[in-house]
């Protein structure tokens, strides 16, 4: 009897699981306040590309350090 119990419970458990998933992203998004402006990105590369040393970065340029 606890077999065919917990195979119900499991059923029900993913069963339910995308609508849960769903409502969990909702709530996410709408307790993440959205940005003011657009990102200011600053873009970097040192050495030439395909060198030993090449590297490229992407870094946020905060506004207040302008």
């Amino acid at each position: 009897m606890e077999t065919v119990r917990r195979k119900i419970q499991e059923r029900k458990f993913y069963t339910t699981l995308p609508h849960k998933i769903d409502s969990a992203v909702e709530d996410f998004k709408l307790s993440t306040p959205e940005p003011d402006e657009e990102l200011d990105w600053k873009f970097e590369e040192v050495g030439e590309f395909g060198q030993d040393g090449w590297t490229i970065s992407y870094s946020y340029k905060s506004n207040k350090d302008d």
